[in-house]
């Protein structure tokens, strides 16, 4: 193991200190939030007998309809934890969570969406603020559980919750729904010790919640896994979210409860995620700042954009985020940094857009990255370009990251200027990039440190293309080489580089002395 960049330890250490500040509601270390909300949830109906739905006129034959009988079991004031009983399916429409509840669905107990078409679930809720966000993000009771302003909530017990094919992946119908869980403005939401599966639109919609805990998950997603917006206190372990063809975990913050909301104290840890789009991804509804983020212990198997994506588009500014062994196979794109210019914010006075910084990377290994039928996009950070352009930086590290990617680029490959449409975010709209293992443009401050780039196939392009970038350090790098390429490291408008030693038993980098 090489010894840490000089500037890579600085960030970490930085870091490290921000993450020691107390938790702003508990006065507690972040860490131990989770415990709290534990033991809060553990002490619901404490000294009383748990209410089973089946002696409250819940059926649980896997063909009547319970709604009616489960939402009036939750609001019966001496029912503080709710089962439901192993040996039995219950077929409901939206059931409408009540604060201070312990729900435990056993293990062989299961909880089914009800039939489309016939009513069986609450419409929209009217949103004065839905044209800044998508139908999706701007309703939350077209759910199979709904939760608004709802306190202590714990849903635990080790049994199954199955769309059955009946929650849309689109707009929804009224009288149907398009998500399995949509919880607003609330605090205290846990999850745990559960089988999800077809959950619709969204597996979970989770906005404006304080205190959320999401932990030995096992989801097949339709369409998206969680979305998380504008939420605080947040701990997602030990998940796997397989399937689905929208993003598996993905931070957001949207303008869809009528003000700006920030994030932080965001935790993943210790999950596999694989999905069509993005595997850990922040965006794109990006209004409110998200800082102090943690993804650690993380195994993505499948992302059709980016296995790590941060994309701010609507200008927010995107800080304090740590990634720590993160292994990857079959994505489009292993990282993806982009700055748009969107703006989908009714506060029309904000007109700048947002940032990236303060980004820490350590220990990630890319294993067979997409083929180059799939497109063969490189890692990219793509600030916002212009005559007053906006670059991703400072305090972007890169440490101890290796990569295996596909190989296979042209010579005129290499001369590409991918486009930058503010407006678009997807990876795909970039094209191939003219380097086969990171394009960087529009940044400053970015630190390579133990990266090696390798390749499976010849390549006509360099392993590193720098555009109108500053400030970048290649410390301890190992690259295989394009062919016919007479450059390791590419700079295009401008662009500096600082290059230290090579890696252990790799030829120096190839570089020039200016820009072109």
């Amino acid at each position: 193991m090489y010894p840490l960049c000089a500037r890579w330890r600085r960030g970490r250490d930085t870091h490290a200190k921000q993450s020691e500040k107390v938790h702003p509601r508990s006065g507690l270390h972040p860490t131990h939030v989770v415990f709290v909300l534990v033991a809060v949830s553990n002490l619901v109906g404490a000294g009383q007998a748990p209410c089973r739905v089946t002696d409250h006129g819940a059926k649980g034959d896997s063909h009547s309809i319970d709604t009616a009988a489960i939402n009036r079991v939750l609001a019966n004031a001496s029912c503080q934890e709710v089962i439901f009983p192993t040996g039995h399916t219950f077929v409901t429409g939206t059931i409408v969570l009540q604060s201070h509840k312990v729900l435990s669905i056993e293990r062989g107990a299961s909880i089914e969406a009800a039939a489309k078409g016939h009513d069986y679930f609450l419409p929209p809720e009217p949103n004065p603020w839905d044209a800044y966000q998508d139908f999706g993000h701007s309703h939350w009771a077209n759910s199979l559980f709904y939760g608004h302003g709802v306190v202590n909530v714990t849903v635990q017990g080790g049994g199954a919750i199955n769309g059955a094919g009946q929650l849309s992946t689109g707009t929804s119908e009224t009288g149907d729904a398009c998500k399995m869980w949509g919880i607003v403005s609330s605090a205290d939401i846990t999850l745990t010790n559960l089988t999800l599966e077809s959950g619709g639109w969204f597996t979970l919609l989770a906005t404006n919640v304080s205190g959320l805990r999401l932990e030995k998950l096992n989801v097949q997603a339709q369409r998206d896994g969680f979305d998380i917006v504008g939420c605080r206190d947040v701990v997602v372990n030990e998940v796997v979210i397989e399937g689905g063809g929208d993003d598996a975990v993905v931070f957001k913050s949207d303008f869809s409860v009528g003000t700006v909301l920030h994030s932080k104290n965001l935790t993943v840890t210790n999950c596999v995620l694989g999905c069509g789009c993005n595997g850990l991804n922040f965006g794109s509804e990006t209004v409110g700042n998200i800082s102090s983020v943690l993804c650690e212990n993380v195994t993505v198997t499948k992302a059709g954009k980016a296995g790590i994506g941060i994309v701010s588009m609507d200008g927010a500014h995107i800080s304090n985020v740590t990634y720590r062994n993160i292994s990857m196979t079959d994505t489009y794109t292993p990282l993806f940094f982009f700055i748009g210019n969107r703006l989908r914010r009714p506060d029309n006075a904000t007109t700048t857009p947002g940032s990236i910084s303060n980004i820490y990377i350590d220990g990630v290994n890319v294993a067979h990255a997409a083929d180059r039928a799939k497109g063969n996009v490189s890692a990219t950070i793509d600030g916002l370009p212009g005559t007053n352009p906006y670059p991703i930086g400072p305090d972007i590290s890169v440490n101890n990251v290796k990569m295996v990617v596909p190989g296979g680029g042209t010579t005129a490959d290499g001369n590409r200027v991918p486009p930058h449409d503010s407006s678009k975010f997807p990876p795909r709209y970039l094209g191939v990039r003219p380097a086969f293992g990171w394009f960087v443009r529009t940044a400053f401050g970015v630190t390579f440190c133990n990266v090696s780039v390798r390749l499976d196939h010849e390549d006509g392009r360099s392993p590193f293309l720098f555009d109108s970038s500053t400030d970048i350090t290649l410390e301890n790098v190992c690259a295989s080489r394009g062919t016919d390429t007479q450059w390791d490291v590419v700079l295009r408008n401008g662009s500096t580089v600082r290059v230290t030693q090579p890696g252990v038993g790799c030829p120096p980098l190839r570089v020039p002395t200016v820009s072109y």
